[in-house]
């Protein structure tokens, strides 16, 4: 149990060390006026890793969910929810702000829109 929490720990400070980074890269790439192909290479790496960390921390937080009870039971639920789900979204949209300035809403609400209309076409292709 302990060992568990201790790489839970790691986990989190890691995941928070490769957003920083992460963002700090797209933030170089995007005042530099060529791209380089390594560069964007490195960017995906780095953003695929950072989001890979966080969803397993979280994972690992919500099923050790069934190990406590009480409060820390629901402290676990939400770290595993925050980890999991809320911090790739927050990492996206960062990302977003950067790339697309101030107009980063209009693309995301384009992503969801293009998302809810190819799932219709898919289900109505079937």
């Amino acid at each position: 149990m302990e060992i568990k929490s201790i790489l839970q720990t790691i986990g989190t400070v890691i995941t928070i060390v490769l957003i920083i980074v992460t963002t700090e890269v797209t933030r170089y790439a995007h005042n530099l006026e060529q791209f380089s192909s390594s560069l964007d290479l490195t960017q995906f790496i780095l953003t695929t890793a950072t989001i890979g960390a966080a969803m397993v921390t979280g994972f690992s937080y919500f099923n050790s969910r069934y190990e406590h009870e009480g409060l820390t039971y629901i402290l676990y639920a939400c770290l595993g929810v925050a980890h999991f789900i809320l911090a790739p979204i927050a990492f996206v949209i960062a990302n977003m702000k950067i790339e697309f300035g101030q107009y980063w809403w209009a693309v995301l609400i384009g992503i969801v829109v293009l998302l809810i209309g190819g799932n219709r076409y898919r289900d109505a292709h079937n």
